[in-house]
Parts: C-alpha cells; structure tokens; sequence
C-alpha cells in the first residue's frame, strides 16, 4: 500500500515537472500533442482500469447565425471521434478525445425581421482535443459499479476551426478576407483559428459485458472566440472594404450596404458548439464486475485521488 502510494504520488510529480515543459514549449499544435502523450502516461500510471473507444453522431453550432435551439438542429452535421478514458475511482473518471466536427450556420433559417436580408452563412470542420471529467452518479451511493450507469462530465478543450462560404461556386475562407476590416488600418488584426473552449454534458454508460460497453454523450462547448461564424462586431461599409481587402471582401461582408459602425452580429457572446454521440469500447486490464442496481439505500461517498 505504501509502495502504491509512493509511486503515485511521484509520477504526478513528474507530470506537474512535464506539464510546466509542455507550456514552454513554442505552437499550440506542438503543446496539444506533447500534452496528450503525457496525460495518456499519467492515467496509465494512476490507473489499470481504461477502455478505448470510437464514436459516432452529430453536431450543429449556437451563435450570431442561429436564432434558437431548433436551427440549430436543422443545421446538425455528422462527426466521429476516438477516446481513451481511466477510471480514477468508481465514481469519478477521465477521458482524452479527439474529435472531429462539422458545424455550420445560415441566415435563412431566421424568423426574425431584416436577418434574411443580411444573408450570412458559413460552414467549417472543427478538430478538437479534449479532456473531461466524469461523475459516475449511481456510483456515489452503490457499492459495485451499476451496469447502466449515468454521469456528468465537464472539462476543457482546445480546437481548430476555418469558417469558409461559397462565392459563385468556389469555396472562399473568411477569415482571410477580412469581412469585418480585420487587417485593416484602425481595425482588429485578423483572428486566430485555434481557441479553447469549457465543455459541461451528460451521458450514459451500459455494459455489453466485462468487456465491452457503450455509451451516449450530449457535450456542449463554451467557446473563447466569436468568430466561430465569421460574424463577431459591425459592419464596415462596401466601399471601405472594397478599397482595403477587396470585392470578395466587401460583397460578402456587406450584402446590404450599411454604414460603418452598423451591428452586424453581437460580439457579447461567444460562440457555442454541440455534439450528441454514440460510442463504443474495449475495457483493458481489470475487468468490470457490474450488477443490476436496486433500490436498497447505501451511504454516500465520495470520490478519492
């Protein structure tokens, strides 16, 4: 037991002394790949109880191009992942992601006067990498581990995005253009494509077997950017836009001639995006010994690191 600890206890010395290297280190794509490798090493060295697996579903976007939750379903794209998850204790477990999306928005799926006239739209693939916590919650009171077993999970991911559109049947990124005089003199420089994002969901776990389960997650993320759509602040007029970064520029950022300083989008919240997934996986090492809960009361307890 002593010797249990002393190794544990170590190995997360030697992750915290890895984790200050990782965040010296130069490119987030660079960070995200060395931080990975080592949150995959330090499960495996607090843990024997991991599983693997892939996942399938669908995903859509909330932000200045979509009005309410049902255009944003309208507009669901598929998606597909792959994660590894340890688990800590029975009641709390983690699980490294990756996955990739398709999200989109359009404006003529609004209801709301004069936003048709405005006609954005946009669509773009988002790769994420994620790390979320789990809370088993049958598990806080039962002593075996339930076969169907519901959780919430919350964390943090960083994520790539390239919101592009379609401009007389070629495919235009906008963030190149500068639609909203990013690049410009007195204007903002253009935005970066990587951000991070808070993730909050829920899901459930069923077991096959001992060694095969599966799961179905609902994971919506909070992001840090609100040009997940390209439509972040107010317009800048046609004439501007078509001097300083071009026709392209000005007509798809401007379809309706307005004044510089005019709201184009509402730069007070930041964009969310959404996925629902089915998964599968393969358990390693220790296999689960489940049971068919009852209704028999059982003390508390809480998780232990």
């Amino acid at each position: 037991m002593l010797i249990n600890q002393y190794l544990k206890y170590n190995i997360l010395n030697i992750f915290e002394i890895c984790l200050y290297f990782c965040l010296a280190l130069k490119g987030l794509k660079m960070r995200i790949t060395v931080l990975s490798i080592l949150s995959l090493c330090w499960l495996q060295g607090i843990t024997q109880n991991i599983d693997f697996g892939v996942s399938f579903g669908a995903s859509n976007y909330s932000g200045d191009l979509t009005e309410s939750v049902k255009t944003s379903i309208q507009q669901s794209h598929p998606c597909f992942g792959m994660y590894v998850r340890a688990e800590i204790d029975p009641v709390f477990s983690l699980r490294l992601h990756f996955m990739q999306l398709s999200v989109s928005g359009d404006d003529r799926f609004s209801t709301r006067p004069g936003i048709d006239k405005r006609n954005l739209k946009f669509d773009s693939k988002i790769q994420e990498i994620g790390l979320n916590g789990q809370f088993q919650l049958l598990s806080l009171f039962l002593e075996r581990s339930p076969r169907l077993s519901p959780y919430l999970e919350f964390g943090i991911s960083a994520f790539h995005f390239n919101p592009t559109t379609g401009y007389f049947g070629n495919k235009v990124v906008l963030r190149d253009l500068g639609t909203e005089g990013q690049g410009m003199l007195n204007y903002d420089p253009k935005y970066a494509l990587y951000s991070y994002a808070l993730n909050f969901g829920f899901g459930l776990r069923y077991f096959i077997s001992s060694t095969y389960s599966v799961s179905m997650d609902m994971l919506a993320r909070q992001t840090s950017t609100d040009y997940l759509d390209d439509a972040s602040k107010n317009y800048v007029s046609y004439q501007e836009l078509l001097e300083n970064n071009g026709p392209v520029a000005a007509a798809l950022g401007n379809k309706i001639k307005a004044p510089t300083g005019a709201q184009r989008a509402n730069p007070a919240d930041k964009d969310w995006y959404q996925s629902v997934t089915l998964g599968f996986s393969y358990h390693f090492g220790k296999k689960y010994h489940y049971f068919n809960p009852s209704l028999q009361k059982h003390q508390i307890r809480c998780p232990h690191f």
